[in-house]
């Protein structure tokens, strides 16, 4: 472990490094914007290879200078050799990662992973403010640290912050560069996480992401390759989230307050996601709650955050029926529990799909998106849940440019009624 005398060199190569990356950058990002611009303008699969390859380009070059400037600033004693790693002497310990819910939970098998090979090192994880719900309170963890949005104005302004706490291994938990930068400031001897858009000389061990070279595996597995780096692993490969005594508190009222029974089959319908081209339409959502709810024992529960407000009221304006609405003003926690309490979720590819999983709620999810980026070898709930998705003509998926969806449009309400009977048959409930 190298105590903070050790590490003020880096103040010299920081400098020089934010210097050199200026440089970088100012041309990079006029060609991203570029790029972005003209596949917008001329949508082809052609277009979008050669534009994957001219990033391919960029992004090695990024690289290569990334890691000649630091050899260099090496040799000359600018920053610190690469020790090696001990660790006995590692005592205090960064783990980001600061996208979406879905992402997050299925990192928490790298955290066990973490406490069991550091039982007595401090372990610190930097969140956002709104997913820190889903850890609070585990025993895994000794600090959390909150952060509204990962990007160069928010690095700059934690760095010093960071870099006061000392810490002895960074582990960026995701691919992105501006979490690669933080690590690097953070002036931790040992760091490790993916390569981003040429990030990855930043880091100490490191690599491509699996992903870019067409090895697809579970997302959970992901996040361990980055620590399985040094050496650390875990065979607990459980997700797990938090349960608040308000979280508990907040959805028991909420059943009482809709008269929701025991004896009911409470369906959570989550319609939502973070990408449009990941949604089955509006019109099948409220076709198909309005089906469940022909059934007497039925509750349907729709759940989305304030930027799905909208879709969702739309969803309810086209029903014959009333459904329950969990939507927007709700805190995660309260989300979690009462989720935990549903008989059955159905939705897209989301976040709340692995709550419902962390509580082994049966799961019908709904999968369009043929890239490899989407696919359920990396992001399925797990065994015992059913992914609907259809087979279509599509040689190449560009899922942003898409403008039928035919692979969202072939899943019919149908499809999820049997799903529901299946799943429900596994239970003790049936629909009545």
């Amino acid at each position: 472990m190298q105590n903070n005398s050790n590490r003020k060199p880096f103040y010299v190569a920081e400098i020089f490094l934010i210097l050199i990356n200026a440089i970088l950058l100012i041309p990079f990002f006029a060609i991203v914007f570029s790029v972005r611009f003209i596949k917008r303008m001329i949508s082809s699969q052609r277009l979008n290879r050669i534009g994957n390859n001219v990033w391919i380009v960029i992004f090695i070059t990024i690289r290569v200078i990334g890691n000649t400037v630091l050899s260099i600033l090496r040799f000359l004693k600018l920053i610190p050799i690469i020790e090696h790693f001990d660790k006995g002497n590692i005592k205090n310990i960064l783990l980001i990662r600061t996208d979406r819910i879905g992402d997050f939970i299925l990192s928490t098998p790298a955290i066990y992973a973490v406490r069991e090979n550091f039982p007595n090192a401090k372990i610190s994880l930097m969140v956002t403010t709104y997913i820190s719900e889903l850890i609070i309170g585990d025993p895994n963890v000794d600090d959390i640290i909150l952060i509204d949005r990962m990007c160069l104005k928010t690095v700059l302004k934690m760095a010093k912050q960071i870099r006061m706490k000392n810490f002895d291994l960074v582990a960026v938990l995701y691919p992105n560069i501006w979490a690669n930068l933080l690590a690097y400031l953070s002036r931790a001897p040992f760091r490790t996480g993916y390569d981003d858009k040429g990030s990855g000389f930043l880091l100490t061990k490191w690599s491509l992401h699996p992903r870019e070279r067409g090895k697809l595996k579970h997302e959970v597995e992901y996040t361990l390759d980055i620590l399985r780096f040094y050496g650390i692993d875990t065979k607990n490969k459980k997700l797990n989230v938090s349960v608040t005594e308000y979280g508990e508190k907040k959805a028991a009222l909420f059943l009482q307050h809709h008269n929701i029974k025991e004896s009911d089959i409470m369906i959570n319908i989550h319609p939502g996601a973070s990408k449009i081209y990941r949604r089955w339409n509006k019109e099948r959502f409220a076709e198909l709650a309005d089906k469940l709810l022909l059934y007497k024992n039925v509750k349907v529960v729709f759940t989305g955050d304030n930027s799905e407000r909208s879709f969702i009221n739309e969803i309810v304006l086209m029903m014959k029926n009333k459904p329950i609405l969990a939507v927007g003003n709700t805190r995660i926690t309260e989300i979690v529990s009462l989720i935990k309490r549903c008989s059955l979720y159905i939705g897209n590819f989301t976040g709340p799909m692995h709550i419902a999983s962390v509580f082994n709620v049966p799961i019908i999810v709904i999968l369009g998106s043929k890239h490899p980026a989407d696919s359920p070898e990396i992001w399925a709930p797990g065994e015992g849940h059913i992914v609907i998705d259809k087979d279509v003509d599509c040689t190449y998926c560009i899922q942003d440019l898409c403008k039928d969806l035919k692979c969202m449009n072939n899943v019919t309400v149908d499809d999820i009624m049997d799903a529901v009977r299946k799943q429900l048959s596994k239970t003790n409930k049936a629909l009545k």
